[in-house]
Formats: C-alpha cells, sequence, structure tokens
C-alpha cells in the first residue's frame, strides 16, 4: 500500500529585530551641529537674490515716468533747406509706428542709427542704407540698426508727401534714438 504522506514543514520563527534605542547623548560629550547643506544655502542666496532684484525693477516701473516715444529725426540730403515740420512729422509718425525698439535699447544712452534713403516720387521707399555701416560688428548697433531699416521698409510707401516738395524728400536721412 502508499506510504504515508510526509510531515508538513515545521514554520521557521523569524526572529522580530528591535530597533536599538538611540544612545542617550553623552553630557559630557560636546555634540557638534551638522555642517550646512552648501548647495541648499547657494540655492537660498540666489532665490532671495533674484526676489531681491524683482521686488526693485516693480519699483522702477512704477516709479519711471511715462516713456517718451523713440525719436526719429529726418534731414534732406538733397536741398539744404529743411523739411517742412508738417512733412517731417508725417514722415516720422509713419516710420515710427513701424519701430519695434529693441529690448534694452532705453538704457543705450546716446546710440543714435543713421538711416539714409531714397524715396520715388510715390513715396515708395526705393533705397533705404545704414550710413555708418563701420559701427555694424557692434552686436548692439547692429541689432538697433536693422530694427530701424526694417520699420523704414515696413512704412513704404510713406503718404502725405507733398509732390510738388519732392526734391525735398526724395533722399533724407531718419536718425533713430531709443526712447529715454
Amino acid at each position: 500500500s502508499a506510504a504515508p504522506p510526509p510531515p508538513p514543514p515545521k514554520p521557521v520563527q523569524v526572529a522580530k529585530l528591535k530597533p536599538k534605542p538611540k544612545p542617550e547623548p553623552d553630557p559630557l560629550i560636546e555634540e557638534k551641529p551638522e555642517p550646512p547643506n552648501l548647495l541648499e544655502s547657494l540655492l537660498k542666496s540666489v532665490i532671495e537674490s533674484a526676489q531681491h532684484e524683482i521686488k526693485l525693477k516693480q519699483k522702477q516701473v512704477q516709479a519711471a515716468p511715462v516713456e517718451t516715444p523713440p525719436e526719429v529725426v529726418t534731414t534732406s540730403r538733397v536741398t539744404d533747406e529743411p523739411l517742412s515740420s508738417s512733412v517731417s512729422d508725417a514722415i516720422r509718425r509713419q516710420v515710427e509706428a513701424k519701430w519695434n525698439v529693441p529690448a534694452g535699447a532705453a538704457n543705450a544712452g546716446d546710440l543714435a542709427v543713421e538711416i539714409r534713403i531714397l524715396l520715388m516720387p510715390d513715396g515708395k521707399v526705393r533705397r533705404a542704407v545704414i550710413v555708418d555701416r563701420a559701427r555694424l560688428s557692434d552686436t548692439f548697433y547692429q541689432a538697433m540698426a536693422e530694427s530701424a531699416l526694417r520699420a523704414v521698409k515696413r512704412a513704404s510707401p510713406l503718404r502725405g508727401l507733398p509732390p510738388e516738395k519732392y526734391e525735398q524728400w526724395k533722399e533724407i536721412t531718419f536718425t533713430f534714438r531709443p526712447p529715454v
């Protein structure tokens, strides 16, 4: 006949480990504080510094006077006679409306960019060039000059120019200055 089944295995007793109690600090031994976490302290100081700068900039914006618009000056290169203020203002307004002043230009001080413009009798820009090409190696000047050049091209054709004074305005120079 069949052999009896083997007896079931006895359960293994697992000893429960009790955490060791922390030793009581010895009153005779001075405890050293943990060294500061340098990364945490650096991050904290960077965050505090950034928050301080943000608050300063907010105060400056609130206290800043209303920004003056960029200055665009027009002069005629063909005749010695200055453009009439109405023609000059009309040109200035049209070009200024198309000028996106590069970021940071308000801090550019006395940076001025001259653009020479040749116009057709219908007010279309035939040609526009940056006068001081030697300064284009300065990246900030280059950004200012290129933005001024784009503004002139976007404003084409210029409207409101008296055809009888074409000789006066067929070649003009714009001087672009960032707002102060």
